[in-house]
């Protein structure tokens, strides 16, 4: 189309000069995912629904197609193999394959992705299909917490967070977010941690004073 020879015209006086190699680079890499992008309209039957995004928006809004209920994901579509949520992740993979995303970036988009398109059950299969994910667990936590999800969800992503002072801002921001249990959870860490400034942090926001009356005295126990 006309955007693709008016990027394709940049592209070539761009290649002229050596100093501009890299606007030639972008250039090349904006003909190459509007052509992904058509290519994706045409295949999923749906206009102007991926030209113009970010390549990461392009990703997520494929990932996101696949809480689609079957006719619904089929309905514009005429001709050709139906399309499945296989297809949908599969697609985002080679997408991400193309374009030299890495396995960390992918994990991430699909993350955000399914917990934005409320695939929770798919989400959490996900979180069991390696020993340990490569983006670890805060990302499955983190959108459970947007997502709003069942307190016991949330808190078995938590829990798998290793990392004590990353778990920490993960109950403390679903403790801000209200989910029963956060502060308290928070508390748990900063206790561990013996990190007074975590302690004070719980003790400013939680609101309750037992979790208020237990700080009160792991501080006057911690040395300041």
């Amino acid at each position: 189309g006309a955007r693709v020879a008016s990027l394709r015209s940049a592209q070539l006086l761009f290649q002229k000069s050596r100093e501009n190699a890299f606007p030639a680079k972008m250039v090349e890499e904006s003909v190459e995912l509007f052509s992904v992008q058509e290519a994706l309209e045409q295949k999923t039957g749906r206009e102007n629904a991926f030209v113009n995004l970010s390549l990461t928006e392009t990703i997520h809004s494929v990932v996101a197609l696949a809480a689609l209920p079957p006719e619904e994901l089929n309905r514009s579509r005429s001709g050709g193999e139906a399309l499945t949520p296989e297809w949908c992740h599969n697609e985002a993979a080679q997408i991400a394959k193309r374009f030299g995303v890495s396995d960390k970036r992918l994990w991430r988009i699909r993350i955000k992705a399914m917990g934005a398109s409320n695939q929770w059950e798919q989400l959490r299969r996900l979180a069991g299909t390696r020993t340990r994910p490569p983006v670890g667990y805060a990302p499955f936590a983190e959108a459970a917490i947007l997502g709003k999800r069942p307190t016991e969800e949330i808190f078995a992503y938590t829990e798998k967070v290793q990392d004590l002072e990353k778990r920490f801002d993960l109950c403390a921001k679903a403790g801000a977010s209200g989910v029963n249990g956060g502060w308290s959870r928070a508390l748990d860490v900063a206790a561990a941690l013996k990190d007074l400034r975590r302690l004070h942090l719980v003790r400013l926001n939680c609101g309750d004073p037992a979790l208020i009356a237990r700080i009160d005295e792991l501080q006057s126990r911690l040395p300041m």
